[in-house]
């Protein structure tokens, strides 16, 4: 079971670079998979954890998770590092989604196409869609 910690800027500071340790494992131990994954998820029109689990079996982000929990970081980073890109499933809706959009934002993941999302949180509806 992963730790618990206290949600503060800080922390979220410190961890955010954490999320990704799933692609790092990937890009550094098989290249060569990491490369299709892309391609074929941008040749198919496919989320890129789709591709991964039919070629892997399992994504990078569940990969991630697995390795956050062994190192019993968070359980809210191990739920936010599993469902980043599909917010809607995370326990941390808010932050999850935050990091959703932030990333295509950003660019840093190539996504073939955002998804319609839509989540009620707090007080404001965060609507998404291509």
């Amino acid at each position: 079971m992963c730790a618990t910690f206290e949600r503060t800027p800080r922390t979220y500071l410190v961890h955010g670079p954490l999320l990704d340790n799933g692609y790092l494992v990937m890009y550094e131990h098989i290249p060569e998979t990491a490369e299709e994954v892309i391609t074929r998820a941008e040749v198919e029109g496919k989320a890129l954890h789709t591709v991964e689990t039919e070629l892997l079996g399992v994504n990078v982000l569940e990969l991630g998770a697995a390795l956050a929990k062994h190192w019993q970081l968070p359980e809210s980073l191990c739920n936010l590092t599993r469902y980043q890109d599909q917010p809607e499933l995370s326990e941390e809706k808010q932050e999850a989604a935050i990091i959703f959009v932030a990333k295509q934002l950003a660019g840093t993941v190539p996504e073939p196409k955002l998804v319609k999302i839509e989540l009620e949180v707090s007080d404001f509806t965060l609507r998404l869609q291509q």
